[in-house]
């Protein structure tokens, strides 16, 4: 599954935005870690030490702060959590399936309400999943299948925009 998130990148007295869409406010921001004991150890991937989180800017503003030392749960000035930030990894050079990594930052249905209505800003989000099938005895090729959706949140709820389902890829090469 692939999700494209507009991104910062936290600076030495600011953040600023990765390369990214000036039509798009940027929420979240990504930290840029290189965390590795040596160059075999498969546990310490980046992706699993460095979690991403919300912008200073949001932060500051809906006044949250981490609950924990790892940033892996956000609360409200009142306790109420309101943001969870999972991240895993396994790095194994020997497979042949390569690095095993994701992340995930969930918010509250509340606080994403809250948030759109006083800043007057909606939330898209293109998920694209993907299925690799290899070839086999009944397909000669292997090929990519994908879906595709867009969720559209907005302070007056939330709306599913279907695209394509189960669309097979097909190389024109």
């Amino acid at each position: 599954m692939q999700v494209w998130l507009p991104i910062l990148i936290p600076g030495d007295t600011d953040e600023r935005a990765r390369n990214e869409k000036e039509e798009f406010t940027p929420w979240a921001v990504e930290p840029d870690t290189e965390i590795r004991l040596d160059e075999y150890d498969p546990w310490a991937t980046p992706v699993a030490n460095a979690r991403p989180t919300l912008s200073r800017r949001v932060l500051e503003s809906e006044g949250i702060s981490s609950a924990d030392p790892f940033g892996r749960i956000w609360k409200q000035k009142d306790g109420t959590p309101v943001l969870s930030v999972q991240a895993w990894g396994r790095d194994d050079r020997n497979t042949e399936d390569g690095p095993t990594t994701g992340t995930r930052l969930s918010c509250s249905h509340a606080f994403l309400r809250s948030f759109l209505k006083k800043h007057q800003q909606d939330l898209l989000v293109l998920v694209k999943l993907e299925r690799y099938e290899k070839a086999d005895r009944t397909h000669s090729n292997s090929r990519w299948i994908h879906t595709v959706y867009v969720l559209h949140f907005s302070s007056k709820g939330a709306e599913l925009i279907p695209g394509k389902i189960n669309h097979a890829y097909e190389n024109r090469y």
